[in-house]
């Protein structure tokens, strides 16, 4: 039996630990572009982690489904869709759920049961938990500026947890899409790569600012049709033409601006009605 009541996948290292830990410690905003890569692993590795709990042994997946998510995804949604400016009010929001999760952490005795190692327990659910709220807020926010834009939509229930796991998160045109906080999703995550049609998205432009885009698949971007520019990420990351053609391995994704995207389906919208 493990002396600490943990059990950690063969495959997680001291490297892993470290990252995870100064996750905890420091803050996301403190992990460099190498070490945002590796927390992304080591949390994917803690899916299979297992501890020993009053009810039996448990992976820490299923801890934070029935602790965290089961506690405080709908309560988080309700309160989300109440704001006013969500752009601005969802990082308090989340901090406050932050707490909540603490709090339940540490007065389910969690740290007496499992010593030092119940650290990665509770960087596990803070990691995931930061990763839904900030997913939501962004879904949300635009979310509502589609519908203030005249751009028609269907989007998924986002109110429950069945909703929310719909195989896709709206659909536009008839094509199938998901909302991401960043492109990272091409490379980490629990399913990374372009999996539907188009991707709303923000990409570091200039190494600094957050620029909005939509990733499209060639078939999705043929049904709004257009001219691309052939370019690389690490140029379109200097100079972002309004549409580009990128080759990511070995498949061809169409990188439009978000604003041009809207224009665009609004004028083949229209052309249908």
């Amino acid at each position: 039996m493990s002396p600490t009541g943990v059990w950690l996948p063969a495959t997680f290292s001291d490297a892993h630990a470290r990252v995870v830990f100064k996750y905890l410690d420091e803050g996301r905003r403190s992990l460099s572009f190498a070490e945002w890569t590796l927390v992304f692993e080591s949390f994917g590795l803690l899916d299979e982690a297992i501890a020993d709990t009053p009810d039996g042994l448990r992976r820490f997946r299923s801890l934070y489904e029935s602790q965290v998510e089961n506690s405080f995804a709908d309560r988080y949604i309700a309160d989300l869709l109440e704001t006013v400016n969500v752009t601005a009010e969802w990082m308090s929001l989340w901090a406050r759920y932050a707490r909540a999760i603490f709090a339940l952490w540490r007065g389910a005795g969690w740290p007496e049961r499992l010593g030092p190692e119940s650290r990665l327990l509770l960087s596990y659910w803070l990691f995931w938990w930061e990763m839904f709220a900030e997913g939501y807020a962004f879904e949300v926010q635009v979310f509502r500026d589609l519908k203030r834009s005249d751009v028609d939509f269907v989007p998924h229930d986002i109110h429950t947890r069945q909703g929310r796991r719909s195989p896709y998160d709206l659909d536009v045109l008839g094509l199938h899409g998901d909302v991401k906080t960043s492109v990272y999703f091409l490379q980490m995550g629990r399913v990374p790569g372009m999996r539907y049609d188009f991707y709303i998205s923000r990409f570091r432009y200039q190494g600094r600012q957050r620029w909005m885009v939509v990733l499209m698949q060639l078939v999705a971007w043929r049904k709004i049709d257009g001219d691309t520019e052939a370019t690389t990420w690490d140029r379109a990351q200097l100079a972002l033409p309004s549409v580009a053609s990128v080759m990511h391995e070995g498949r061809q994704i169409i990188l439009v601006e978000y604003e041009m995207w809207k224009t665009r389906v609004r004028q083949r919208q229209s052309e249908g009605e």
